[in-house]
């Protein structure tokens, strides 16, 4: 594997790098949709529901992600003892307390 697709969380700060090139894009997504075809995964992300920005990958790519991903967020939550909660279990928490107003 390069060292440009190696699976393992950047040591250095890679975001304030990126957001400090003006030749490349930033954007913020508090939000996402995604699905498969056949060969290829695409994801669109949004801003407070509003489509932002689509990616399509092919699945080796997805699959690597996913294992990225997995690492740093058990990382982060061994290193701070805190579970993260997804989107789906804060929709759960806000269904439950609008039930009880």
């Amino acid at each position: 594997m390069s060292e440009e697709t190696q699976i393992s969380p950047l040591k250095s700060d890679p975001l304030g790098l990126y957001l400090n090139s003006p030749d490349k894009p930033a954007y913020y997504a508090n939000g996402f949709q995604a699905g498969i075809t056949a060969s290829e995964f695409f994801i669109i992300f949004t801003q407070n529901n509003a489509q932002k920005v689509a990616l399509t990958l092919p699945m080796p790519a997805v699959k690597s992600l996913q294992i990225l991903l997995d690492k740093i967020l058990a990382d982060y939550e061994t290193k701070f003892d805190q579970k993260l909660m997804s989107l789906e279990d804060l929709n759960e928490i806000q269904k439950k307390y609008a039930k009880k107003q």
